[in-house]
């Protein structure tokens, strides 16, 4: 679109909290994301005086066919962004492309025959969180990493290919841990939570190996491994967790805006995790600390999950609360037989972190 479309206007000049909260008017040099349940809006100001408007959808909730063209595309955002929509009708539309199956992978994309995909011509994950930059230098690392030793006459088929099925599997975690929580980005308390547990994963698990590398030697990174290998187990189970709780439609918590760096756990995680270069053994020692709060994440998350959909079985969970995060879920019958009440980790105080998640989801307990 030619001009600057400014999400500030489509909110009130009364509505002082929200204008006041990103002072000078700057909230268009953000990247703003308009969700609903199956989709999500882009709204991206790029040079020339021009602004990116993009829609993303599941293909399950809202067809390709829906928007497909440029007609299309102005009917469904008057029916689901109608804001947005109508603004927008001052804007003249300077291009417009779409692309079906965005999300694709590669069989190989590093070969001892000195070739390798970097960049688009690799894998492509999802939009949602940007992960292509991540897996860009990714690919670059290994790339290089591939010249290195091929000059020096190291470069095994052994090696390369632990690297291509390692890049391949990563890309395709990233793509189903997005989009699996596509349909539910309207539902805004499980939706909202499961943006928080993808920072953790993101910053405590993904981060580090890409900070230092470690990737680059699958064996010497072995410690590290052995110390995350639960999160895997947890990322399923905290996935299919937050589908469920969506399902249950709107509970009982309400929020409004959410300072993610409010929340100290958050900022402690992002600052101990975004260093490059660490050795193992600091790795290995940030690992721990990472498991542990994701362990206690994982908990007060179904806190909430409970307060908001089964204020009943509050009494359950009465305080010193330590439970198996391991077996969270949304159905209480199964709470007992899943083992919920025996926890594997040492129990520890939830209380601070309980606090201010309660209060930023408003959480009534």
């Amino acid at each position: 679109m030619a001009g600057r479309v400014d999400v500030d206007d489509l909110v009130p000049d009364s509505d002082r909290s929200w204008h006041d909260r990103v002072p000078e008017g700057l909230r268009w040099r953000a990247v703003v994301h308009l969700l609903g349940n199956g989709y999500w809006v882009w709204i991206i100001a790029v040079p020339s005086d021009a602004t990116s408007i993009g829609i993303v959808t599941d293909e399950r909730v809202h067809p390709f066919s829906s928007y497909s063209t440029r007609e299309r595309t102005m009917t469904w955002l008057a029916q689901h962004e109608p804001e947005l929509s109508s603004h927008l009708r001052d804007f003249p539309v300077l291009d417009f492309r779409v692309m079906k199956q965005y999300s694709y992978t590669s069989q190989q994309v590093f070969s001892a025959d000195r070739w390798s995909c970097v960049g688009d011509a690799a894998v492509f994950a999802d939009p949602f969180y940007a992960p292509g930059i991540d897996m860009i230098g990714v690919g670059n690392t290994i790339t290089i990493e591939m010249l290195k030793r091929e000059q020096l006459g190291r470069l095994d088929s052994r090696t390369v290919e632990r690297w291509n099925k390692w890049f391949i599997n990563l890309n395709h975690v990233l793509m189903k841990s997005i989009q699996v929580g596509y349909p539910f980005l309207g539902e805004t308390i499980p939706a909202t939570s499961k943006l928080l547990w993808d920072f953790v994963a993101a910053w405590g698990y993904q981060a580090p190996q890409t900070f230092s590398a470690t990737y680059l030697d699958l064996d010497a990174s072995g410690p590290i491994r052995a110390v995350t290998a639960p999160f895997i187990f947890l990322q399923v189970r905290m996935q299919r967790f937050f589908a469920d709780w969506a399902a249950h439609g709107p509970g009982s918590c309400r929020y409004r805006f959410l300072d993610y760096f409010s929340l100290r756990y958050l900022l402690e995680l992002r600052d101990r995790n975004l260093k490059p270069d660490k050795s193992i053994e600091e790795l290995v020692s940030d690992a721990r600390l990472n498991m542990a709060t994701m362990d206690e994440l994982a908990q007060v998350l179904f806190l909430v999950a409970v307060a908001d959909q089964f204020p009943e079985e509050k009494h359950r969970f009465e305080d010193p609360v330590w439970i198996n995060a391991w077996a969270v879920s949304m159905d209480p019958t199964s709470w007992e037989t899943d083992r919920l009440f025996d926890p594997p980790s040492a129990p520890r105080s939830l209380d601070e972190m309980r606090a201010d998640l309660f209060r930023a989801l408003g959480v009534v307990w």
